[in-house]
C-alpha cells in the first residue's frame, strides 16, 4: 500500500494485471481476492463501460489512481481512456 492508500481491489487489480502480463497462472487468485472485497458498480452511462469491463476492471475502486496510458495498455483506444478519467475525476 502506498501512503496515499490504496484501495484493497485496486492493489488486487494491479496484482492480478502484472500476473497475467508476467504470464503466471495465479492471476486469477488475485482476482478472487479482489471478488470478495465490495466495490462500487461501474454506472450504466460510464463512458466505455463495456470495454473497461472486457479490460478487466469490474468496480470504480479498481480504477483507483488509474492512468491513460494503463488503460490503452489494457485495450481502450486512448480517446475512450481520456473519457474514462475525466468521468472519474468528477
Amino acid at each position: 500500500m502506498t501512503a496515499t492508500t490504496t484501495h484493497p481491489r485496486r492493489f488486487y487489480t494491479l496484482k492480478a494485471f502484472q500476473a497475467q502480463e508476467d504470464g503466471e497462472a495465479f492471476g486469477a487468485a488475485w482476482l478472487g481476492r479482489r471478488a470478495e472485497v465490495p466495490g462500487t458498480d461501474l454506472p450504466a452511462d460510464f463512458p466505455a463501460r463495456a470495454e473497461v469491463l472486457a479490460a478487466g476492471y469490474a468496480a470504480l475502486e479498481d480504477l483507483q489512481d488509474v492512468t491513460v496510458d494503463e488503460l490503452v495498455r489494457r485495450g481502450l483506444r486512448r480517446r475512450w481512456a481520456r473519457a474514462v478519467i475525466a468521468a472519474l475525476e468528477t
